[in-house]
């Protein structure tokens, strides 16, 4: 029999570890520069067809340390949470995103990540959301909003 090949999961990857001879649907990170900014973009992360519709930048100590995205997919009237790393690029440390539907239950994606935090992913065509996200201490979390 043949043993299953592990992917890895491009929050705590190293971008450009995929092994060799497999295949993933994973993103491609954008760039690896010496300064390490963070190689992903929301797009990436949610997938294909996702447009950022809105954005929250998380400040502390008066530097960016991430930046909370909203993406609309008109295909499927998905919507995507995604919170980027600005610091600790790389490094595992927390972040979190969510994505909560008005009249059902909060999505969450939170843990010690070295890139991003999500893809939160879902279904919320002709409803409003509330969308957030943490990293570097800092946290931003709207109020019900984005409601076509």
């Amino acid at each position: 029999t043949d043993a299953p090949t592990a992917t890895p999961d491009p929050r705590t990857a190293t971008p450009g570890s995929t092994p060799t001879g497999t295949t993933s649907s994973r993103p491609t990170p954008t760039r690896t520069p010496s300064s390490r900014p963070n190689p992903y973009t929301a797009a990436q992360a949610c997938g294909s067809g996702y447009q950022v519709i809105d954005s929250a930048t998380l400040t502390g100590g008066g530097r960016p340390q991430g930046r909370v995205y909203l993406l609309y997919n008109a295909g499927n009237g998905n919507n995507c949470v995604v919170t980027l790393k600005d610091t600790a690029v790389g490094a595992k440390s927390a972040v979190s995103a969510y994505l909560e539907v008005q009249g059902r239950a909060r999505s969450t994606d939170s843990g010690s990540f070295d890139y991003y935090a999500g893809p939160v992913r879902a279904s919320a065509a002709g409803a409003c959301v509330k969308w957030g996200g943490a990293t570097g201490g800092v946290s931003y979390g709207s109020g019900f909003e984005h409601c076509d």
